[in-house]
Formats: C-alpha cells, structure tokens, sequence
C-alpha cells in the first residue's frame, strides 16, 4: 500500500521533468532526426564552420540590423568537378596537366634542355615513344618554356581531363602552388635520402648495377613494341635479338639483386644514422603551408 500511495505524486513529477527536457534538448537533435522525417536540417552559420572564427562567448544580442559577410572569391568559386575537370590518363587523351615535382623536359629528338619545377602547367598533345620510355609531348601555358612543344616523362605529372581556363585565377594560383611545395618536398627527401645513401660503402655499385638493369629493361621494351608492327625479315631478326637480351637480363637481375643484399644489409646495420626526413624543419613547413591551396583545388591535389 506503501507504493500505491506515493504512486501519483511520483507520476506527475516524472511527467513535468521529462516535459521539460523534451523542450530543452529539441532544437539540439532538430538537425539530426529533420532528415529521417524528410525536411531539411539546419545549416550552421559561417562562423560556427570556421575553427578560426570561433569566440568563446556568445555575442551579446543587438539592435542594429545583421550584416551579411559577402563572400570571398574562394568560396564562391565552383569546384573543379562542377567544371568537369578529373584526374586522367594520356590512353584517355587528357586536356592539361601539371608537373608534381620537378622533372627534365626535351626537344623532340630527344636532347635534355633542362629542368622544370612542380606546378608547371602545359597542354597535353601526345603521347611519344622514345629510348626513355612512354613520354608526353606537351606546350607549357605556365611555369615552364613558352616557346615551342617539348616532350616531359609521364612518371612525373598529373594529367586531367576537362579545361584548365574553366579554373579560376585563384585556382590556378593554387594548382601551381601546391605542386611547387610538393616539388620542393620530393626534392628535399631525395636530398636527405642521398646524403644518407652516400656513406653505405655499397652505394655506387648497387646504383650501376640498377641503372645498367632499367636501361636494358627500357631498350627491350621499345624493341618488343617495334616487334608488333614489323613483318618477315625483320621480326626474325627481332626475336632474335630479344632473345639475347632475355639472357643478358637474368644476368643483370640476379647482379643487380646480389649488390642490393649487401647494400641493404649495411644500411640495415646503421639505421640509427640515417637521415629522417619527416623530421626536417623545411618539409614540415612546406607540408604546413600545403594545407590552404589543397583546399582551394578539391581533387586536383594528390
């Protein structure tokens, strides 16, 4: 009976304290359940999307009318997928692309010019064949030679479909940013990688042995390619040489394999004394100051 008693005024409690909570915490889980029931959920504010912009106290209430902030050229510039730009490939016969690092450029016939940096733009015009492998004929636009067709590796750049005039200046300031600061990160590393490489005793002959190997790799390549297309004669004498330079092969390989052992072995050895380069001071800050123009080029930044 003792239950049956308080049993009312227990009830009526329970009812006014979860009323209120009802109305309490309502606009807090508006935007979460709005969608379940079809409407649209509440966008926050400018400020409250911004890190940056956020107080630690709210704003007193006003009596002059709200301003609106206009918005800056960044934010109100469409995204390079709205513009049907994407990343691409040259089988795909891309419009543009940029260096992601710097790379060597050449005349058609192959003579080295020189070099450019990350964040060069040029046209895409084809694809060549050549005793460096697959290289792309391109004609810079920015950041690189204006006065004629070059040729550029495609290891060392992003191509992409779409046109790159449809990107904004602020954009296109962004795109060749971004690359630089890559660029000069790829160099830096490699820099590093280097200096720690050269005092492995082992070093210079690992490094003939893996060049004299990619190069015959790259040179049967091109003759395998040159195969396919040629007829009687001269395909004969083709697989023959092919032939030959698949023995010549196993042997650079297993040469090539033998010093990498002892060169790793070393280096395995003396790791502590190896340069790390996620500790320099300048890639750290080149990573930090990364950060603003990838979020000017959403999916243009890899």
């Amino acid at each position: 009976m003792a239950d049956v008693k308080f049993f009312w005024p227990i009830y009526v409690s329970s009812f006014i304290v979860g009323t209120i909570g009802v109305y309490a915490i309502a606009p807090l889980c508006r935007p979460v359940f709005a969608p379940l029931f079809g409407r649209p959920a509440p966008h926050p504010t400018a400020e409250a999307a911004s890190v940056h912009s956020i107080s630690p106290q709210a704003p007193l209430p006003s009596n002059e009318p709200a301003q609106t902030e206009a918005p800056t050229p960044e934010s109100s510039d469409p995204s390079p997928a709205q513009q049907g730009i994407y990343l691409s490939s040259a089988n795909a016969h891309p419009d543009w692309g940029v260096t992601a690092q710097q790379t060597p450029y050449y005349k058609s016939d192959g003579t080295r010019l020189g070099l450019v940096p990350g964040g060069a733009v040029f046209h895409f015009q084809e694809t060549v064949a050549s005793s460096k492998g697959t290289m792309l004929q391109v004609l810079f636009l920015a950041g690189g030679p204006t006065n004629g067709t070059f040729l550029v590796g495609n290891k060392d750049v992003h191509l992409f479909s779409g046109s790159y005039a449809k990107l904004s200046p602020s954009q296109q300031t962004a795109l060749s940013a971004y690359y630089e600061l890559k660029g000069k990160i790829v160099r830096r590393q490699n820099e590093l990688i280097a200096e720690s490489s050269s005092k492995n005793p082992f070093f210079a002959e690992y490094h003939t042995a893996y060049v004299a190997y990619t190069e015959h790799m790259e040179k049967a390549q091109l003759l395998s390619k040159k195969r396919e297309r040629a007829t009687n004669i001269e395909r004969v004498q083709l697989d023959d040489q092919l032939r030959e330079m698949k023995h010549k092969e196993v042997r650079l390989e297993a040469e090539c394999a033998a010093v990498q052992k002892k060169f790793r072995a070393w280096k395995q050895l003396h790791a502590q004394e190896e340069a790390q380069p996620e500790n320099d001071p300048s890639i750290q800050q080149w990573e930090k100051d990364l950060l603003p123009h990838q979020d000017t080029i959403p999916g243009l930044a890899f």
